[in-house]
């Protein structure tokens, strides 16, 4: 190999919006890698959001000190933001408060987002800190996960090639059903050039949102950016791997992944997935059982419901009894969340009822929820991840890898071998009859036939939406 080719491997890989490289281009500027960093950083940082950041697209808060610490000099990051702004190739909100920790919000103009281009970074001092940064994100230490980083970070990698040929599918698939609703028909080659930004993209873009929602492609093509992302940060080694303060939760780039591309998980055993059903109505009713105020009756169903893994299916069934309307499982699964995490008014009126809904089949557990979540609706949100991860992260994992067994935690969830899974589940449920009392009911798959689940609410991002939200209205 000669000197070039080994140069070239040293290079840290950034990735940015084909649309962007082909504009930038065309454009002189002397410190590019400037540009490709912070191109790149607008996307990495969402990385860790979930739920209703990760569907739609939004604005991306970053720190004056992230960007020195890939940039460098203060007067470099200046120049190089003014200059995305004023080619038009990123928006910036400049509502920031440093005494509450608020930074500028950023996003690239979404007429610039499509697949990815990979560039090399050329600039030897910028290589150096991303290195550092890659480096420093391996030396976070976890209250009783050290062994468990080791394994994370020796071993955790993606098929790349499957992985982001199944995102392309499933941003196809998307597309697709949008087209189909307004009877727009484009062939799979025509829906790959919106997303891979080829030949008449700009044409099909603007004819779908003649006739749609017109952010709704560009929630669509971002998701699918995010999760390329996600899968690239993996495959390049740019890990993270951080207890959340608030809830307790494991936070890592595989609690990110969305679930229909976990099958991608490089393995050389046949790898399960093990979870509890209901779970976070599970961890409720282990508090519930304590309190005195909630009804004997209310308890049992409940409990019942929840402990048999059916309280979906039920919840299902008493929603068409309510409302002579049906929902599917998802549908009910979200409005569960939503029932147990939102301020006390939300989803009281006619046309979201979830609230007084519940209170017809649980109504002293309903009087409960809103009790705790009078002053703060995040309060039960955190009560119960608090005691999920508790189980989940500092009693049962400690007790497998007592006897050598090194899982992948996604919340209230286990990946594992199919020789450590019977293992795996006795210890869960031994785990909960010492602490409730009463066990869960658990689900275990093949890890390449879990469903595309949606992810579970998580408290301080939904938190932050609601204040950019706010904040937009105010800019």
């Amino acid at each position: 190999m000669n000197k070039t080719e080994t140069e070239r491997d040293t290079r840290e890989k950034r990735y940015i919006p084909t649309p962007t490289y082909k504009l930038l281009k065309g454009i002189k500027y002397k410190r590019i890698d400037d540009l490709y960093c912070i191109l790149h950083l607008i996307y990495s940082k969402q990385n860790r959001f979930k739920s209703k950041l990760e569907k739609q697209y939004g604005w991306v808060p970053i720190t004056r000190k992230v960007l020195r610490e890939l940039i460098g000099r203060n007067e470099n990051v200046s120049l190089a933001l003014n200059f995305l702004y004023e080619n038009e190739i990123i928006d910036i909100n400049n509502f920031y408060n440093p005494d509450y920790g608020i930074s500028i919000h950023y996003k690239i103009k979404s007429d610039l987002l499509g697949d990815y281009t990979e560039v090399r970074i050329t600039d030897k001092k910028i290589n150096a800190r991303l290195k550092k940064v890659k480096k420093a994100a391996k030396e976070v230490f976890v209250k009783n996960q050290k062994f468990q980083q080791s394994e994370y970070f020796d071993k955790f990698s993606l098929d790349s090639d499957g992985a982001t040929k199944a995102a392309k599918e499933r941003c196809i698939g998307e597309l697709r059903g949008v087209c189909d609703g307004i009877n727009y028909n484009l062939t799979d080659s025509q829906l790959m050039d919106i997303i891979e930004c080829t030949g008449n993209y700009v044409e099909y873009r603007g004819n779908i949102k003649v006739y749609t929602d017109s952010e709704e492609i560009t929630h669509i093509i971002h998701r699918y950016m995010v999760h390329q992302m996600r899968i690239n940060s993996i495959c390049n080694g740019f890990l993270f791997f951080k207890r959340n303060d608030t809830n307790g939760r494991l936070d890592s780039n595989l609690t990110t992944l969305p679930s229909y591309l976990r099958k991608f998980i490089i393995s050389d055993d046949r790898l399960y997935n093990v979870d509890i059903k209901n779970s976070q109505p599970y961890f409720l009713y282990t508090k519930l059982v304590n309190e005195p105020s909630i009804d004997k009756k209310d308890l049992e169903k409940f409990g019942r419901w929840v402990t048999s893994g059916v309280l979906y299916e039920e919840l299902i069934l008493e929603w068409y009894k309510y409302k002579g309307k049906e929902k599917d499982r998802k549908e009910i699964k979200s409005m569960m969340m939503m029932i147990l995490f939102s301020k006390i008014k939300s989803y009281n009126g006619d046309r979201l009822p979830y609230k007084p809904f519940f209170r017809t089949v649980f109504p002293s557990i309903m009087d409960y929820i809103d009790d705790v979540n009078s002053e703060k609706n995040n309060t039960l949100a955190i009560m119960l991840q608090e005691r999920e991860s508790t189980v989940v992260l500092d009693i049962v994992v400690p007790k497998l890898n007592a006897v050598k067994i090194n899982t992948f935690t996604i919340h209230d969830s286990y990946i594992c071998t199919e020789d450590e899974l019977e293992t795996v589940v006795e210890t869960i449920t031994n785990t909960c009859m010492e602490m409730y009392g009463i066990a869960p009911n658990l689900h275990q798959e093949p890890l390449w036939d879990v469903e595309d689940r949606e992810v579970e609410i998580d408290v301080e991002v939904d938190d932050s939406i609601d204040f950019l939200n706010y904040k937009n209205k105010m800019v």
